[in-house]
């Protein structure tokens, strides 16, 4: 994947801030550098002389100053221009503890260098061969080129934050809005390429994975009853499996609630209390009442089953059919956020209400390259999006937010760019704006 714009210089990006995820420790495998190539306007800018004004976040100080931890904006530190102890973070801009690197050799024996940050980090246990590139690992494995080690590739609904992590050429890290997060889909043309448990779907203009029959990767397909399952899927020995449809049942039988059945008229078992045998089209129905909430068509009513009938309100957060909504004493009410990645996509985490909004700025918004100001402030970037397939569109990338709760919407990834002389160049939301989050 690439991203390029009007005038030109070949950036990379080297790490990209998760709302909730820093790439300050090493400790654990980060899930937040970016391998792809960008292009982007270069910064025509010089540090201008200031007196630290205040600050809250990182878009509160004019480029290129960056807001310190006691709230100032201050220039970007420079290599080798710390104090004792101290080396210059390249993403953040700031002086920080650690030992400064470029490649693996000035690092400890247990050690490697991150190389988009500078800094030596722990060696994982995991981490046992070094890698120039893919052709250095194993078929199920991919080269970080942070650390310059083999990783194991992400299964199908492993969470992800890049294409490449996912298993095969045609799998793909996909927003998956229920589950709050990024997820590894699968490649796939119809259910049959799909492992038990899992529907393939579109996800993109051309592009069909296969995705959780549940709707979330936490559980991707576990069912006690149909009531547990989503997307007009049924439980079949513990997994959420498609069910019939109206012409794809067999001869002489029907489609009853994803179930084919024979005529009601023709069983010898009556339909089961309260449901009747509706002789015009074979099926059990209800006339009048419930047996389940799937009988209970409107949004925010379910079935009270003592006196089996659809009532407003709510006995699971499925009734309220709004994913930013929970059920709570059988009624729909606002979810409580704790971050950007607990809210809906594209909204952020009020933190003091814990109220989810939607956010306000171009994201994704199609834009022209060659235009000034095309997405707003300077610190939005108008970049072309390509993939294999060639340019797939120019978009507004918005800048990242300073609060780490909340440095972009759900379904966006802060990314840190960088130009060939290792310059800042900005830090913006993204995400891929050709394909709609699942």
């Amino acid at each position: 994947m690439g991203w390029r714009s009007g005038n030109v210089i070949w950036l990379w990006v080297v790490c990209v801030v998760a709302c909730s995820v820093g790439c300050d420790d090493g400790a654990t495998k980060p899930p937040d550098e970016d391998r792809d190539l960008l292009e982007v306007d270069a910064p025509d800018q010089t540090p201008e002389e200031t007196e630290d004004p205040l600050c809250s976040t990182a878009l509160a100080c004019p480029a290129p100053l960056v807001c310190n931890a006691e709230g100032r904006c201050v220039a970007r530190c420079q290599p080798g221009g710390c104090g004792a102890g101290l080396i210059c973070d390249g993403v953040s801009g700031l002086c920080v503890e650690g030992t400064a690197c470029t490649e693996r050799s000035a690092c400890g024996a247990e050690e490697v260098c991150n190389t988009c940050r500078g800094v030596c980090v722990a060696r994982e246990p995991g981490w046992q061969r070094d890698c120039l590139d893919a052709d250095n690992c194993f078929s199920d494995e991919y080269c970080d080129p942070c650390f310059l080690v083999c990783q194991p590739l992400v299964p199908l609904c492993g969470a992800c934050i890049f294409h490449h992590e996912c298993g095969g050429s045609g799998d793909y890290c996909i927003d998956m809005v229920s589950a709050g997060g990024r997820f590894c889909g699968q490649g796939c043309t119809t259910l049959l390429d799909c492992p038990d448990g899992y529907l393939c779907e579109r996800v993109g203009q051309s592009l069909s994975q296969c995705v959780p029959a549940s709707g979330d990767c936490r559980h991707p397909s576990a069912c006690e009853g149909d009531d547990d399952c989503r997307n007009q899927t049924i439980c079949r020995q513990g997994r959420c499996v498609p069910g019939c449809s109206a012409d794809s049942c067999p001869g002489g039988m029907i489609c009853e609630r994803g179930h084919c059945v024979t005529h009601c008229t023709q069983r010898t078992e009556p339909c089961p209390d309260p449901l009747i045998c509706n002789p015009l089209n074979g099926r059990c129905e209800v006339e009048g009442e419930c047996v389940s909430s799937r009988d209970c068509l409107a949004a925010e009513t379910y079935c009270d089953l003592s006196q089996h009938l659809c009532v407003p309100g709510c006995a699971v957060d499925d009734d309220c059919w709004d994913g930013t909504k929970e059920c709570v004493d059988h009624a729909c009410v606002k979810r409580g956020c704790q971050a950007a990645w607990s809210c809906g996509f594209q909204q952020f985490c009020d933190v003091e209400s814990k109220a989810c909004e939607d956010a306000e700025g171009p994201y994704c918004e199609v834009c022209n390259p060659d235009e000034e100001g095309a997405c707003g402030p300077e610190a939005n970037k108008c970049l072309t999006l390509e993939d294999d397939a060639g340019n797939q569109g120019d978009f507004c990338f918005v800048a990242c937010q300073d609060d780490p709760d909340n440095r972009c919407p759900q379904g966006y990834q802060c990314v840190e760019l960088k130009d060939q002389d290792g310059k800042p160049a900005g830090e913006v939301c993204f995400r891929d704006c050709f394909f709609d989050p699942w």
